[in-house]
């Protein structure tokens, strides 16, 4: 934050900016930003009054107006890292990628040991999918500030992205010992070990994913549980993060149940008809709805901690969700012309999803590979628009049901009258596994922590097979060998 402007300012510009400045340092970044503008009403070319109404723009998330602020200033000579450095991420955060990196390139022109600029050029760098560069960005930061903290962090995600968890669990703990208390390093560290397999040391770590200030938060009021055995204790289980992963750890409700307790299980809004049924749950309410009385609380992604979960024990035994057997027939008898192996398909998934991009397809990917005969392949992608066919394409190849879905029971009822289901990494792999239908699951290069890595099979859904990339972003190789299991593939059901 620049203190003090050049001379040539008109009539009370200096006690404004002073003014501004208490203001900008207190927190009060509105009450700045319009003394910023009343200094430079009385002096246009103020020059700490310019640097500072840039970050102040930046902090209000008035992005345009950030970088033209941040441009004035650069122009007219002014070369500090911070400047530099506030630009580029003006632009990252505009989507203007390309001229990010241009503008941490041009800061480190001027300032060639600037650790912030080296750190920021990595993650400009890594969200272009240039990892090894980044990489490289992030050891040059460190060379220059070993104790940087943030660049240990951003490291060990970049060797995360190549699959190489023992530097990235290097990396995480490095940053840990400078910065203790860093809750995503713990949460990402969770992450690693996770994949790894260290499950024990995963779930410890893992209880840091609340203080991530990325993650959003949810707070319950109450004791949250920690296997007290309380007969007829009122137990709240309520859903974080995806429907998928709800999906996946709902199979620990009817544990906790089987202990005495009397559970309420919340969660997301499209899986409360399907999850209704779970053995020994007393209740099941959407998000948001009014809780009832409770003794306890606990995060279902708590419950692998609690249940002290390793890879021996992971409770897998399905199916632990059903169908409703009524909407499963009327799909059945919808189904009833299809005469050939009925593939189910799932290509994207939720575009909000911060790796959505690495583990999303187009529908063009799965009609090249399920392009052969005896196939009927159905499309169980319930917001498909018409607009994804590819041009030149047989319409009639592809079964359209999944806008005939309306939530997540009347998908398990379609999803049990199929063969097989081929999805990418998205909640209907999880519906599928938990229903016991064989399902075929596309992994990025660098998986999310739950498939671990390597493996070909999972250990939280027996009828599931692992189908990964075998280089960064490479999805070729993932055809073939779907096309070459499907030649071999007959339903056992």
């Amino acid at each position: 934050m620049t203190r003090r402007g050049e001379a040539g300012r008109g009539p009370g510009a200096e006690d404004l900016f002073a003014a501004a400045l208490a203001r900008h340092q207190a927190g009060l970044v509105v009450e700045a930003e319009k003394l910023y503008r009343q200094v430079l009403q009385r002096d246009s070319a103020h020059l700490g009054a310019r640097c500072n109404i840039a970050q102040a723009l930046h902090h209000l998330g008035k992005l345009d107006a950030a970088a033209r602020a941040y441009l004035w200033v650069i122009a007219r000579g002014t070369n500090a890292p911070e400047l530099h450095n506030g630009l580029g991420m003006v632009l990252q955060e505009l989507g203007r990628q390309d001229e990010a990196i241009a503008a941490y390139r041009r800061g480190l022109a001027y300032n060639p040991g600037n650790a912030d600029l080296f750190h920021s050029l990595g993650i400009a760098l890594r969200a272009g999918d240039c990892v090894d560069d980044a990489i490289g960005a992030y050891r040059r930061a460190l060379s220059v500030a070993p104790a940087h903290a943030l660049a240990h962090f951003n490291l060990g995600n970049a060797y995360r992205e190549l699959g190489d968890l023992g530097r990235s669990i290097g990396c995480y703990r490095q940053c840990l010992s400078l910065r203790p208390d860093f809750g995503a390093a713990h949460h990402h560290l969770a992450m690693a070990l996770l994949a790894e397999g260290d499950l024990a040391a995963g779930w410890e770590e893992f209880e840091w994913r609340r203080d991530d200030v990325r993650r959003q938060k949810r707070n319950f009021a109450g004791r949250e549980w920690q296997w007290e055995r309380q007969e007829g204790a009122r137990l709240l289980l309520h859903a974080e993060e995806g429907l998928g992963t709800t999906l996946q750890f709902v199979r620990y409700a009817p544990m906790a149940a089987a202990l005495g307790l009397e559970v309420t299980l919340e969660v997301q809004a499209p899986l409360v008809r399907l999850v209704s049924g779970l053995p020994g749950v007393h209740r099941t309410i959407a998000a948001g709805d009014d809780s009832p009385p409770y003794d306890f609380q606990c995060p279902l992604l708590s419950l692998p901690r609690i249940f002290k979960t390793d890879l021996q024990t992971i409770p897998a035994s399905i199916p632990y969700l059903s169908p409703d057997p009524v909407l499963a027939a009327a799909w059945r008898d919808r189904l009833a012309d299809c005469r050939g192996l009925k593939v189910g398909i799932v290509w994207r998934g939720n575009p909000h999803h911060l790796r959505d991009r690495k583990r999303s397809l187009d529908l063009a990917w799965f009609l090249d590979v399920l392009d052969g005969p005896g196939l009927d392949v159905i499309s169980v992608q319930k917001d498909f628009a018409r607009a994804e066919f590819p041009a030149g394409r047989d319409p009639a190849r592809l079964i359209d049901l999944g806008r005939s879905l309306s939530d997540f029971a009347d998908t398990a009822a379609l999803v049990i009258n199929l063969d097989l289901v081929i999805s990418v990494d998205t909640a209907v792999c999880h519906l599928a596994g938990a229903l016991g239908i064989p399902v075929w699951t596309l992994i990025d290069f660098a998986p999310d922590w739950r498939w671990l890595m390597e493996r070909s099979d999972s250990p939280w859904y027996p009828t599931m097979r692992l189908f990964r990339q075998a280089r960064l972003g490479e999805w070729r190789d993932v055809a073939g060998q779907i096309k070459d299991a499907l030649s071999g593939f007959s339903p056992r059901r």
